[in-house]
C-alpha cells in the first residue's frame, strides 16, 4: 500500500532550500527542469539513508515524465538523451546508468530501483522495469502499488 504522503516529486512540499522533500531531507529532490538547458543531470535526487525513519523499510525510486496535454502520452522515446544514472555520493562515481530514450521508449513510468532494509543492512537493486504508457505515468504507479 502507498501512501501518498510518501510520494517525491518535483511538486511535493518543500523544504528549508525550496526543494521537494520528504522525511526530514531524507530523499532531496533537485526540482522539475523542463528545458533541458542544464550542465550535466538535469535532475537529481539525493538520497542519505541514515535520515530514514525507523519504519521505512523499502524505498522504489521511479521515473516518469509528464506532458500539458494529458490526452496522449509523451513517451521516454521523445526525449533526446534522457537516462537515469546512479552515484556514489561520496566519489561522485556512476556506478548504475539506464538510457531511457532507448530502453524505456514507450513508457511514461519506469521503476529504477529498490532500496530495501533486510537484517539490518540497507540494500539496492536494479530493474528498469517499464510500468506506466499511459498520459499519467504517476497514476499508473500509484495503481499498481495501491492494491
Amino acid at each position: 500500500m502507498i501512501a501518498e504522503s510518501s510520494i517525491l516529486f518535483y511538486n511535493s512540499p518543500k523544504n528549508t532550500q525550496g526543494k521537494p522533500s520528504l522525511y526530514n531531507d531524507a530523499i532531496v529532490h533537485s526540482g522539475d527542469e523542463r528545458s533541458g538547458a542544464a550542465e550535466g543531470d538535469d535532475e537529481t535526487i539525493s538520497v542519505d539513508l541514515s535520515k530514514s525513519p525507523a519504519d521505512v523499510k523499502i524505498m522504489l525510486a521511479v521515473i516518469t515524465i509528464y506532458g500539458e496535454n494529458q490526452s496522449s502520452p509523451v513517451t521516454f522515446g521523445r526525449v533526446k538523451n534522457a537516462a537515469v544514472k546512479l552515484y556514489n555520493g561520496d566519489t561522485n562515481q556512476a556506478l548504475y546508468q539506464f538510457d531511457l530514450t532507448e530502453d524505456a521508449s514507450r513508457g511514461t513510468a519506469v521503476e529504477m530501483a529498490r532500496i530495501y532494509l533486510k537484517d539490518g543492512e540497507w540494500r539496492f537493486t536494479t530493474l528498469g522495469d517499464i510500468v506506466g504508457t499511459s498520459a499519467n505515468g504517476l497514476s499508473d504507479i500509484v495503481n499498481k502499488y495501491k492494491k
